[in-house]
């Protein structure tokens, strides 16, 4: 009987940590379809609660907190909405857990996270296309157009302007791929180093060996993959398809460069967080700023723009 109290003290706190943590991750899983435009800036967050479960309560911790979410929607809602939610964003969240709890390191668990997501959501997207038995340019197409009409209907509302809507479905059915992979990029970078803030909360020790996003910093040989793209950029069809997503790709890998070089330079004036969040927001509303910081991570290559500032790092950044 001892031993059944014992056990029940040591896992009831798991089980209950994984409940609430899973059931925040659910509502964020489900704004999308709760509140337009602003639940899909809310989705992007859908993975923080369970990788926050994975830190504090390892491996196992995250893999309890996706079944039970699993079952939950299984039951609830449908099969298909439990495994869009397991392949979305189940990967990404123990995989970046994991990154922060055996100190990988930014790059490498935000990379790995992101490539897992990308293998989860294509799978999904072959799921739909053999459920719904339609091409994989139908599917795209078919999202993309859904999405445009509630773009539309935001701007009908706000009495703006019309806009070229046929050009920009154009560019986004041509770099879907990339696009794609970008966004699930930018959402394993936010979850990553906002589930390492939290921890730092909780823990100040931890926090003091996290590296800052400012020493973000990606293998100088991966210039020659934006060449390589850029020469097939310049080629005919269909290798100019293929180079236009490999080079949106690339110039997102080095955008990310180039805010980290930014913020290094911008934390030596000792501004506050909130500011420097504000700078960086307007700065990403630009597209001007957009290539400033492409480029700037780009020409770090040979530039190496922070030599002799990595020594006054900290872990604010």
């Amino acid at each position: 009987m001892e031993r059944i109290f014992a056990f029940h003290r040591a896992v009831a706190p798991l089980i209950m940590e994984a409940v609430v943590l899973g059931f925040f991750s659910l509502i964020l899983f489900l704004a999308t379809s709760l509140v337009p435009i602003v639940g899909f800036a809310l989705s992007l967050f859908a993975p923080l609660p369970l990788t926050l479960l994975s830190v504090r309560r390892g491996l196992a911790g995250g893999v309890l907190g996706l079944l039970f979410l699993f079952l939950l929607l299984a039951l609830s809602s449908s099969l298909l909405r439990a495994v869009s939610f397991l392949l979305e964003f189940g990967g990404v969240a123990v995989i970046l857990g994991e990154g922060i709890r055996r100190e990988w390191g930014g790059e490498r668990a935000v990379l790995l996270g992101a490539l897992g997501s990308g293998a989860g959501t294509s799978l999904l997207l072959l799921i739909h296309m053999l459920r719904f038995r339609v091409g994989l340019s139908d599917l795209i197409d078919k999202q993309i157009t859904e999405r445009l009409l509630e773009l539309r209907e935001i701007f009908a509302k706000a009495g703006a302007a019309p806009t070229s809507w046929d050009s920009l479905e154009h560019f986004l059915l041509q770099s879907y791929p990339a696009l794609l992979f970008l966004s699930i990029l930018f959402a394993a970078i936010l979850n990553y180093y906002l589930a390492r803030r939290i921890r730092g909360w909780r823990n100040p020790d931890a926090k003091q060996k996290d590296r800052p996003f400012s020493d973000w910093s990606i293998p100088e040989y991966w210039v020659w993959g934006f060449i390589f793209s850029l020469l097939l950029y310049l080629l005919p069809t269909p290798y100019k398809l293929v180079g236009l997503n490999l080079l949106l790709i690339s110039s997102g890998l080095y955008l990310l460069q180039g805010m980290a070089i930014s913020l290094t330079f911008l934390r030596r004036w000792h501004l506050p967080t909130l500011l420097k969040v504000s700078i960086f927001l307007f700065a990403l509303s630009q597209p001007v700023f957009l290539l400033l910081f492409a480029g700037i991570g780009l020409f770090d290559v040979w530039g190496n723009f922070r030599r002799g500032l990595s020594g006054k790092s900290t872990s604010e950044g």
